[in-house]
């Protein structure tokens, strides 16, 4: 049987949503096992996952092959036994014949809650498509669609044929599997964003990354700014590598381009929450490239995450607007350290 929790680096306890396969439901004791109790723990508080009836078949430990379960009743209780055609009979452990599956209409309630929709959760397309309700966007409102399975024989007839989904304009749909080719949708593409990676589980609860969301929605839904952006006055001919900035605290910065100095807040860069006035995830990621060594945020800093992508390209738009420098990007991948890099010169 696949795997259900997919194999992905070791996370924070944190992060362990991100290692549920929401395609594949079906949770074995083998699974579980793979994972340490804190992991699991996260799972069963956020109450998503519920004991399902104990499996018919196991795995022979012998030849590796599916055998179904005999059960046999005597003094000491019912024993389940395999009886194998390589093997031979040979008991299997109640406890290894244990599965769990997720609870689907939970989890839709848990996403609505944690996106801030509005309305009720309703299942609109059996197995396939929930409805968790409308998602403001300053003065946009889009249905949230949670669809699972769409790579599925079904899936695509699911979809297309749920007329809900189809009269909805502007529709944001969260995906549990791979998001798909724009072709897929065969006209205008609705905002497609895959579950894991803007949400994670804190204490059993789910949280969505807002700002992510937000990031992705249509031109027009973009996030407010608390302050109006005060340029930089960058020197012509300038480049990123030319640029240094330091945090001289959590709100400020010094800032310095080829011999022209300034110093700013992070509003004054276009970094503050229309709603909140707080810094964005924006000015979060810029600090943690600053103290990460050499500027490289990969896989083993405690802050990394798939988010970041959309996070980097949404940070390179603000700094491009802040610095005026049209050409390359503050950013980039780095294939040989894994992960992003710093092209800017950044410390903390």
């Amino acid at each position: 049987m696949p795997d259900v929790l997919a194999d992905v680096r070791a996370a924070a306890v944190a992060d362990v949503f991100r290692r549920v396969d929401l395609e594949r439901p079906r949770l074995t004791s083998a699974d579980v096992r793979r994972h340490d109790d804190s992991a699991w723990a996260e799972i069963l508080a956020a109450g998503i996952v519920r004991r399902a009836e104990d499996a018919e078949w196991a795995t022979c430990d012998g030849c590796d092959e599916p055998e179904d379960v005999t059960w046999v009743a005597g003094p000491g209780g019912r024993r389940a036994f395999l009886q194998c055609r390589e093997c031979g009979v040979h008991e299997v452990a109640p406890e290894c014949l244990r599965h769990w599956t997720l609870d689907l209409p939970r989890l839709a309630e848990r996403l609505a809650a944690a996106l801030g929709c509005r309305g009720r959760v309703d299942e609109v397309a059996a197995g396939h498509v929930w409805l968790l309700g409308r998602l403001a966007n300053g003065a946009r409102q889009h249905d949230v669609f949670l669809v699972r399975r769409l790579a599925w024989p079904d899936g695509e007839d699911a979809i297309r044929t749920c007329a809900r989904f189809q009269s909805s304009r502007e529709p944001v749909v969260l995906v549990t599997g791979v998001v798909p080719r724009r072709e897929f949708w065969r006209g205008d593409a609705p905002t497609v964003l895959a579950v894991p990676e803007f949400v994670r589980l804190a204490s059993g609860v789910l949280v969505a990354d807002r700002e992510f969301v937000e990031a992705a929605l249509p031109a027009g839904g973009t996030r407010k700014r608390a302050a109006p952006i005060s340029p930089f006055e960058t020197p012509a001919g300038a480049r990123w590598q030319d640029v240094e900035i330091r945090f001289q605290d959590a709100h400020t910065v010094s800032v310095r381009v080829l011999g022209a100095t300034g110093l700013f807040h992070y509003a004054q860069m276009g970094m503050a929450d229309g709603r909140t006035t707080l810094p964005t995830a924006q000015w979060a990621l810029l600090r943690t490239f600053a103290e990460a060594p050499g500027g490289v945020l990969d896989w083993k800093n405690s802050e990394a995450r798939r988010a970041n992508k959309k996070r980097c390209e949404t940070l390179a738009k603000d700094l491009a607007a802040f610095f005026g420098i049209e050409d390359g990007s503050p950013f980039e991948y780095s294939k040989r350290a894994k992960g992003w890099r710093a092209v800017v010169s950044l410390s903390a």
